[in-house]
């Protein structure tokens, strides 16, 4: 499965707005996810994006999906897995979800077209964190 992520795209109007204020933000480098099994994040995640990890220590494992960093780290009081939906574009919706659930991911939201008439669907993995998969068009 290819993994893309899906990159906001501001208006010129925010970007104008930034601008006068000295900085705005151009794209996304690195995802942190803290997890409560590094091990089994780690497997998991090599599963899901068919990749071994770039780097691992017993604190974090990165992987490298296209420009981005998806690490993981041990989760804490301070850092416990997180809710924010990040959405990664896929090539079909439909194969990637079923594949995510048989990995064991949880449903969180079904299968929908969303307002720009693009299919998506949101999961939980196991270890807490909310993905959300965004078909990938033309």
């Amino acid at each position: 499965m290819r993994l893309i992520i899906l990159i906001l795209i501001f208006t010129s109007s925010c970007v104008s707005a930034h601008e006068k204020e000295g900085s705005y933000f151009i794209s996304v480098t690195k995802i942190t996810n803290p997890v409560n099994d590094l091990g089994k994040a780690s497997l998991w995640y090599a599963k899901v994006l068919h990749l071994e990890p770039e780097d691992q220590d017993d604190k974090s494992v990165k992987f490298k999906v296209g420009d981005v960093e998806l690490v993981f780290t041990k989760s804490s009081e301070r850092y416990p897995p997180q809710s924010a939906v990040i959405y990664w574009q896929v090539e079909d919706v439909e194969q990637d979800l079923a594949r995510l659930l048989k990995l064991g991911a949880t449903l969180k939201k079904p299968l929908t077209i969303n307002f720009s008439g693009k299919k998506e669907a949101v999961v939980t993995d196991p270890f807490g964190n909310v993905i959300g998969i965004s078909e990938l068009t033309d």
